[in-house]
């Protein structure tokens, strides 16, 4: 936005009768006087409006209050104070510096305050980006009394917003998946009573169980021998893999590919602690970008969250190969490595099947396919133009190549979840649930 003072297009019509006179002076001489009077009072009209306007430099006072924490796809409020320290009333709009991922509805809300008048305003932004976003500047646009000069301000203020990557509801996701946590909970905790180290119980000594196993302190105060009872361990390391690369820039109602990626890893990582599992991250594009390692509570899930929020698409093919060799370096246990990308055709299809196979002889792995929604909306679209003759058959012949790719993929014994963006968060808990039941 510019910085300075301009004339509006009511100023600009205020000339329009000064320009007519002067016009027709060439038919009729005397009305260039005329017209040189009217320019000259419509000059000092804009002069004296000049003189009698807010001082929005120098006496207007502006505070801004940003949320703790935004929140994705959604409209977060946000808090501007005006006081006015002028004697005229002031009445402006308002922009922060975020760039262009962050709405700007709220700009075109008049904001305003009376004399000597401190006042609240509560504006809303709607966020389409995860991550941090700063604004150093803030932005206004006043008007002056009479409407004929608008006043441009830039001021430095610095802003930040952190928005972590939660499109779905956490809460709606596990009213779903919670009685199927709590059931497997207690199948854990019934079929796996043994030679453990997590304590579970005591119960009453029984002949033939081990007498190392005798807690005296219990035995002493009960006046019978008491047994401790422990729990053998049934925890998995869940390792998240989540591509950055040009695919996962793809774009489905108004989030890329990659936010509903990081959207559902980190569902996932809270279902797993909450299991009682661990989860590590490995973000990827050309190369390894970032990697967290295993966490195991829930008070960690916020430098996964931060993790994923710095998380950006690069507009280059993702390495497979280097990600899944980084992965297995990284696992000393059995666990359930999960991958999350998307597919297009075969040229992949050999890296990933020789990576894969070698990590499938030791740990269970998930490919988790996101599907692009807009290429199977334009095969299944009706086509009526010629253009959209050729759209539609350029997707169906890259849907079928898709398809062909998964089906070598399974044939090779590599197990897929393929779902559209809006269903991956709860279709992915579901699978997990499920693979960690099973084995």
């Amino acid at each position: 936005m510019r910085n300075g003072i301009f004339p509006t297009p009511l100023a600009l019509f205020a000339f329009a009768p000064a320009l007519v006179l002067i016009a027709l002076a060439f038919l009729w001489p005397p009305l260039l006087y005329a017209g040189l009077a009217a320019d000259g009072l419509t000059a000092f009209l804009i002069v004296a409006d000049l003189l009698l306007s807010p001082a929005y430099r120098k006496k207007l006072v502006l505070d801004v209050r940003l949320p703790a924490v935004g929140q994705l796809n959604r409209e977060n409020e946000f808090t501007v104070s005006v006081s006015n320290r002028d004697r005229l009333t002031v009445r402006f709009r308002l922009l922060l510096g975020f760039d262009e991922s962050c709405g700007r509805e709220y700009g075109k809300t008049t904001l305003s305050a009376e004399p000597g008048e401190t006042r609240e305003h509560i504006l809303r932004v709607f966020v389409r980006r995860r991550g941090t976003h700063r604004s150093d500047f803030i932005y206004l646009k006043g008007r002056s009394t009479l409407g004929l000069l608008s006043f441009y301000r830039r001021r430095p203020l610095s802003l930040e917003l952190k928005v972590p990557p939660f499109i779905n509801p956490v809460n709606r996701i596990f009213k779903l998946t919670q009685k199927k946590l709590q059931r497997l909970e207690g199948q854990q905790k019934s079929a796996f009573l043994g030679e453990g180290r997590e304590f579970e119980m005591l119960r009453k000594y029984d002949k033939g169980d081990d007498f190392n196993k005798i807690d005296w302190k219990a035995t002493a105060r009960l006046g019978e021998p008491v047994a401790r009872v422990y729990r053998l361990e049934n925890t998995l390391a869940v390792a998240l893999l989540v591509d950055c690369g040009r695919i996962m820039a793809t774009e489905a109602g108004g989030l890329s590919l990659l936010d509903y990626a990081a959207d559902a890893a980190l569902i996932l990582a809270y279902s797993a602690v909450k299991n009682y599992d661990s989860v590590s991250l490995l973000c990827f594009g050309a190369a390894v970008r970032r990697y967290v390692p295993p966490i195991k509570t829930k008070k960690d899930i916020g430098i996964l969250s931060l993790a994923l929020s710095h998380a950006e698409f690069e507009h280059v093919e993702p390495d497979y190969g280097e990600a899944l060799r980084f992965t297995a370096q990284k696992l000393t246990k059995r666990s359930l490595v999960l991958l999350i990308t998307d597919l297009i055709d075969d040229s992949n299809l050999l890296i990933l099947s020789r990576s894969l196979s070698v990590l499938r002889r030791k740990h269970l792995v998930l490919l988790v396919l996101i599907r692009d929604q807009n290429l199977f909306l334009a095969a299944e679209s009706p086509s009526a133009a010629a253009g959209s003759v050729y759209t539609k058959a350029a997707a169906a012949d890259l849907i079928l190549r898709r398809a062909k790719t998964i089906a070598a993929l399974r044939r090779l014994g590599v197990d897929i979840l393929d779902v559209y963006p809006e269903q991956v968060s709860a279709d992915l808990v579901n699978r997990y649930l499920e693979l960690k039941a099973r084995n």
